[in-house]
């Protein structure tokens, strides 16, 4: 299995969370961790890591993410990176 860091912008709507859960759960996607933050634009950035054996799949997850209503952005977030941080949420 390959480890997936992606991170998604989203409007203020207090049901991105659920949806963003919902879909993933719905399409079986292994999420080892999900964190999901408002910004001080009232903007939703949330940060997924997903663990998926065939490469191939990662393009459609993140089309489904993109589909999503509120969602206005999904990237992939290079490994090298290390964490994605999200704003609002403390520096280690």
């Amino acid at each position: 299995m390959t480890v997936h860091l992606l991170r998604l912008t989203a409007t203020d709507s207090p049901s991105v969370p659920s949806r963003v859960c919902t879909l993933l759960t719905q399409r079986r996607v292994p999420v080892t961790s999900i964190c999901a933050a408002r910004d001080t634009g009232n903007r939703w950035s949330v940060r997924l890591r997903l663990e998926l054996a065939e490469p191939q799949r990662l393009g459609l997850v993140i089309e489904q993410l993109s589909r999503l209503v509120d969602v206005t952005r999904v990237e992939i977030v290079p490994q090298t990176s290390g964490d994605i941080p999200v704003p609002g949420e403390p520096q280690l």
